[in-house]
């Protein structure tokens, strides 16, 4: 069973998630982790927040219609931003002009036209706002859930050739799933008796290591179509820190994938455990 798993100072709750065990941080460190955040998100990045929660739960965006705040609006008619579910008078104390609270349909256009041209998909407001509300529905188009199906689909590679990847530790120097442009590859290092993984452009694919077992070879091939597929490699997070192949063994059908977010919302950390 693949495990996802979001961290923040060693406590967490499990939930299950279809067939997906997904480890969120417990109460006291989301609201830490959204405390920390909340202003910027109130004044000034508010759009780019309505934006990820949007993106993650398909909730149109709305906004003030005489003053300067936007969020999502729920089925349930609360209003949602950076501090949660919100009545909407509440939404707009502060930020409405005069007595109008009038809410008005916001477009991604608009957000991308007035307020953050550059924002895209799976940016760092879509991951803090599913790390802050992990229990929001998340669509399958959610750069959680991408994450997810593509682990998944490695997942399911692993146990085909008995084959895992394996980072050094601790949490620091573990895989990174990183968004690709499809034209990446993988080579395989060897170091000592272990084999190393590493991303690689097509340019820098060199021959395999003499005496590389052809089951690696077939997983590597196989996990390349995959990151192809879905859009995301696995690579490194240091130089040093290759993540290892490792082959065969109890624990290349028992145990499962951990992904982890990382603390600052920049991607997220793999590593089989």
């Amino acid at each position: 069973m693949l495990r996802f798993t979001v961290r923040f100072h060693n406590r967490a709750t499990p939930v299950i998630i279809m067939t997906t065990t997904v480890l969120t941080p417990d109460a006291y460190d989301r609201d830490t982790l959204r405390r920390s955040i909340e202003d910027g998100y109130l004044h000034g990045d508010c759009y780019a927040f309505a934006a990820g929660l949007h993106r993650i739960t398909g909730w149109p965006m709305v906004r003030l219609r005489n003053g300067n705040h936007a969020g999502v609006l729920a089925p349930d008619g609360n209003v949602w931003d950076i501090r949660g579910p919100l009545e909407r008078e509440t939404f707009a104390r502060d930020y409405a002009i005069g007595d109008d609270i009038e809410l008005v349909p916001l477009s991604m256009s608009e957000v991308h036209r007035l307020h953050h041209p550059g924002l895209k998909p799976g940016g760092t407001a879509e991951r803090y706002a599913s790390t802050c509300f992990p229990d929001l529905p998340h669509l399958p188009s959610s750069d959680r859930e991408r994450n997810i199906a593509f682990m998944n689909a490695v997942e399911r590679l692993s146990r085909k050739y008995r084959v895992h990847i394996q980072s050094p530790r601790p949490v620091p120097r573990w895989a990174v799933i990183s968004t690709s442009e499809g034209d990446e590859t993988y080579r395989i290092h060897r170091h000592d008796r272990r084999f190393l993984l590493d991303r690689a452009l097509p340019s820098e694919v060199r021959p395999p290591p003499d005496g590389t077992p052809q089951t690696l070879l077939r997983f590597v091939i196989d996990l390349t179509a995959v990151s192809r597929e879905h859009m995301f490699f696995i690579r490194a997070a240091y130089p040093r820190a290759k993540p290892r192949l490792v082959k065969g063994g109890e624990r290349s059908t028992n145990n499962g994938y951990v992904i982890a977010q990382s603390h600052n919302a920049a991607g997220f950390l793999v590593q089989w455990q």
